[in-house]
C-alpha cells in the first residue's frame, strides 16, 4: 500500500508492518525534532515537571494515534479510513464539551448531529463489514487525537510547543522503537 519515498526508503517488510512503520515514523520524527529542541529552547525544566501529563499526551497523541491508525489502515479500506477520520472534529468538540473547556450550543449540537448523519450515511453505503474492526481502530485513532488536541491545547499555551512536541515523540519512540525491533 505505500507508494513514493516510502518505498525507496524503508525495508521492503517495514512497509507492510504498521509496528516498524510506526517505529520508524515517530523515531525518525523525535530526532528530527530533537535538533531544533536542543539549540532553540532555552528552559526545558518546566515541560519536564509535567512528566505525567507529557506521558498521557504522548500515549494518546503518538501511541494510540499512530499504532490504532497503522494498524486499522491495514485492516480496512483508505476510503472507509478518511471517511472515519472525518469524526476527530465531532468527538474533539464532545471531549472538549465533558472537560467544560467548551460550551454547549443549539448550532453546534445541529452541526455535530449532522457531520455524524453524515460519516453514517456515507460508510453506511461504502462499509464493508470485513473492514468493521479496521474502522473501529480507525475511529480509536479519531477518538484518541481528539483527547489529545483537547488535553494539549492547554499545554501548548503554557510551555515551548516545540519543546512539548519533541518530548511528546521522544516517550512515543520510546515504545514504538522497542515494540517494532521486536516485531
Amino acid at each position: 500500500r505505500s507508494s513514493g519515498v516510502g518505498r525507496l526508503m524503508l525495508p521492503p517488510a517495514v512497509l507492510f508492518a504498521p509496528v516498524p512503520l510506526c517505529a520508524w515514523r515517530v523515531g525518525g520524527a523525535a530526532l528530527c525534532l530533537l535538533a531544533p529542541h536542543l539549540v532553540l529552547v532555552r528552559n526545558p525544566s518546566p515541560i519536564r515537571m509535567q512528566f505525567p501529563k507529557v506521558t498521557l499526551l504522548a500515549f494518546l497523541g503518538v501511541i494510540l494515534n499512530m499504532g490504532l491508525f497503522m494498524v486499522g489502515l491495514q485492516k480496512t479500506e483508505p476510503t472507509e479510513a478518511v471517511l472515519v477520520i472525518t469524526t476527530i472534529p465531532v468527538f474533539t468538540y464532545a471531549i472538549a464539551v465533558l472537560m467544560k473547556r467548551e460550551e454547549v450550543g443549539p448550532k453546534r449540537i445541529l452541526g455535530i448531529l449532522l457531520a455524524i448523519a453524515g460519516v453514517v450515511v456515507l460508510v453506511g453505503f461504502h462499509a464493508n463489514p470485513e473492514h468493521a474492526i479496521g474502522d473501529l481502530l480507525i475511529m480509536g485513532n479519531a477518538l484518541s487525537y481528539a483527547a489529545f488536541l483537547v488535553l494539549a491545547k492547554p499545554m501548548i499555551q503554557k510551555y515551548d510547543p516545540l519543546s512539548l512536541t519533541t518530548w511528546v515523540f521522544l516517550l512515543g519512540a520510546l515504545v514504538f522503537i522497542p515494540l517494532g525491533l521486536y516485531t
